[in-house]
């Protein structure tokens, strides 16, 4: 069977049981860096690739091949002599609670009214799509995750987090999400409605993250919406996304005590 550099990427990837996001965070670079690379769009950097062999488990004396197929100097068929990743990875325990959420690592502090009221929201039958808006660094992201911890039992298939703030365009929204949820994409159908069919009959909340930049285009969340009815969104941007389903809730900045300088960033 032929394939491509892109495909093989991602077929290693997914042997080391690893999301796009999850090999982004380790390269150093964007979810939509990946993304690219695995769409053949873009070839990596001689940098990137060396990461890629790192965090891929290329075998040392396998290194220099890999690399010179990365950079187009040797055919792709070459990658067969590298060993399957299940012979030098192992495997996570099926009785592993999958991860779905960041790990927060600092208390939320003096937000406990604003997350209260955003769990509410959510849990009204009404609210499909509730947008968390506010500036840069005002703590949307640490209030959404911490809401998405606190509603994980209210959701039968999960509660899942879906980092956006590397994608350049909306498209990049649906695979992003296909990649979180492990699912992929086959046939002719169009990949928007291979999600959407799969999340139809499930009882989801879906974190997505930064979409301010992606709002040319944001209307695929509002098709997801009616053709899944199950699914809700808690999303964080900076503007409201203007959709017919969304419910607004604005995160103003912490009081600052008389005398102190306080800064709030964990977006």
């Amino acid at each position: 069977m032929e394939y491509s550099f892109g495909d093989w990427v991602k077929r290693r990837r997914k042997a080391l049981d690893l999301t796009q996001q999850e090999l982004a965070r380790k390269v150093g670079c964007s979810v939509a860096t990946i993304f690219k690379i695995e769409s053949d769009e873009r070839r990596p950097s001689r940098q990137i690739a060396e990461l890629l062999a790192l965090h891929l488990e290329i075998p040392p004396e396998q290194k220099q091949l890999f690399l010179k197929v990365a950079r187009q100097e040797k055919v792709v068929d070459s990658l067969g002599s590298i060993p399957p990743a299940s012979l030098t990875h192992t495997a996570p325990s099926s009785d592993r609670p999958q991860a779905r959420l960041p790990i927060s690592l600092t208390s939320l502090i003096g937000r406990e009214h604003e997350l209260q009221m955003i769990v509410q929201q959510i849990q009204d039958p009404s609210c499909r799509l509730l947008t968390l808006t506010g500036p840069g660094g005002v703590g949307k992201t640490r209030l959404a995750l911490e809401a998405a911890y606190q509603l994980q039992d209210s959701f039968l298939h999960g509660t899942w987090f879906v980092s956006l703030s590397g994608a350049s365009v909306s498209e990049f929204i649906v695979p992003a999400i296909a990649d979180v949820l492990s699912f992929s994409f086959a046939g002719t159908t169009e990949p928007k409605l291979q999600l959407f069919n799969y999340l139809k009959e499930k009882k989801i909340l879906l974190v997505l993250d930064n979409l301010e930049h992606l709002l040319n285009g944001i209307e695929v969340l509002g098709e997801l919406l009616e053709y899944s009815r199950s699914v809700r969104l808690l999303a964080t941007s900076r503007e409201i996304l203007k959709l017919s389903a969304e419910w607004a809730f604005e995160v103003q900045g912490l009081p600052v005590p008389a005398g102190t300088e306080h800064q709030n960033g964990d977006e």
